[in-house]
């Protein structure tokens, strides 16, 4: 199943629901389309539901995707909210913060808001 997601604009951050697999071009168009709606309306934070989202992320991918949330994200913060069987390596946010990017990864919806809110 293909990499799909919807937008929910919250007064105080943008909603990112995706699901479907794991596939490195759709996230980089997710991220794209997630920036751009970020600077539309304004958005300083973001919630990546990725619950839904199924396989595995090679380790290259993820530093891809760190490189690519510091280039088009900047400021804004995005917490990704994993599967609880997803592996977590911290990876991606680490690439992200190298590069001036702000990413938090956890399986914790809690912990999520509580990085993305502080």
């Amino acid at each position: 199943m293909a990499l799909s997601w919807v937008f929910e604009d919250r007064e105080d951050h943008l909603v990112v629901r995706l699901e479907g697999e794991w596939l490195l071009p759709s996230l980089f168009q997710m991220l794209d389309e997630t920036a751009e709606r970020c600077r539309e309306v304004g958005h300083l934070r973001v919630l990546c539901d990725c619950r839904n989202v199924h396989g595995t992320l090679a380790e290259m991918s993820r530093y891809l995707v760190g490189a690519r949330v510091a280039e088009v994200l900047k400021t804004i913060k995005m917490a990704a909210l994993v599967s609880p069987d997803a592996h977590v390596t911290g990876f991606a946010p680490r690439v992200a913060a190298l590069r001036g990017g702000r990413l938090f990864t956890t399986k914790s919806l809690e912990e999520a808001r509580q990085w993305l809110f502080e």
